[in-house]
């Protein structure tokens, strides 16, 4: 996935932190933000990147990117070793509110 791509989807997310958020999905009022969140995030990358944006591949993208930020900053299996993010993954991990861990730069 190219960088721009997906600090542009890390960008949107500061503005629907809906999407990221896995409590009570299966809530209805829930279930509703979340689509109507996930139609104006697709809707504005699909304007922003120009080119067509499917809501499925959205979740799909979103979903890799969560657990890869969460992986790396994952302060056991780090160790000591300074760990260098990229600027979508030190967006996540803001929007994520992960553990903190010094070794992160």
């Amino acid at each position: 996935m190219p960088e721009n791509d997906a600090e542009v989807i890390a960008d949107l997310m500061k503005q629907y932190p809906v999407l990221l958020d896995k409590s009570n999905v299966h809530v209805p009022s829930k279930k509703v933000k979340m689509k109507e969140a996930l139609q104006v995030v697709c809707g504005s990358l699909t304007q922003t990147l120009g080119r067509p944006f499917d809501c499925e591949k959205l979740k799909k993208r979103l979903s890799n990117m969560r657990a890869r930020g969460k992986a790396k900053s994952y302060r056991n299996l780090t160790g000591n070793r300074p760990i260098k993010l990229l600027k979508w993954e030190k967006m996540f991990s803001e929007l994520l509110q992960a553990e903190e861990n010094p070794f992160l730069s």
